[in-house]
C-alpha cells in the first residue's frame, strides 16, 4: 500500500529522522518538477536546535531571578525549574484556576493580567478582590535582546 502527498514551497521535510540518534528515513521523497531546496545538515539541524534551546533556558532564568521567592536561590536551581517551564495562552475570562479544585500547577505571569477572587461565603455569594497580577516575563527578556515575539 502507498500513500502520497505533495509538499509545496513553504513546507519542509526530513526533520524527524534527524531528531534520532540512528533514525531512519521513513519516507521516499521525489520532485514533480524543477525544484530548488534549502538544506540544513543534521549536524547544524542539532547545533540549531541545541542554540535556540539554550537562548530559551537562559531567558527562563533571567525572569526567574527577578522574581521576589526566587531571587537568592542558585541558578542551577533555577535552571532545572527553568527547564520544566512551558508557556500556555490564554484568551481573555479564562478560568486558570478553580476555587476548592486540585492544585496541579502553579503560573508565572509573563503578559496580560489576571485576577485572583477568594470566594468568602458560598451561600452569599460574595467574592472578595484578592489580587491582580500583570506580567512581563521571558517575552521582555526576548526583545530586550533584539529577537522579538515569545518564547
Amino acid at each position: 500500500m502507498r500513500i502520497g502527498f505533495g509538499i509545496r514551497a513553504g513546507d519542509s521535510f526530513g526533520e524527524l529522522a534527524l531528531q534520532e540518534d540512528n533514525g531512519r528515513r521513513s519516507v521516499t521523497v521525489r520532485t514533480e518538477e524543477p525544484t530548488v531546496l534549502a538544506v540544513l545538515s543534521k549536524k547544524n539541524y542539532l547545533r540549531t536546535i541545541h542554540t535556540v534551546f539554550e537562548l530559551m533556558t537562559r531567558d527562563r532564568i533571567d525572569y526567574l531571578c527577578r522574581v521576589p521567592g526566587l531571587q537568592h536561590e542558585p541558578l542551577a536551581r533555577l535552571r532545572v525549574l527553568a527547564l520544566y517551564l512551558t508557556e500556555t495562552s490564554h484568551e481573555a475570562g479564562t478560568e486558570i484556576i478553580a476555587q476548592y479544585s486540585s492544585p496541579r500547577f502553579m503560573s508565572f505571569v509573563l503578559s496580560g493580567t489576571v485576577e485572583v477572587r477568594i470566594s468568602m461565603n458560598a451561600g452569599l455569594e460574595k467574592e472578595v478582590l484578592r489580587g491582580v497580577w500583570k506580567g512581563a516575563g521571558f517575552a521582555h527578556a526576548i526583545s530586550s535582546r533584539g529577537l522579538g515575539g515569545k518564547v
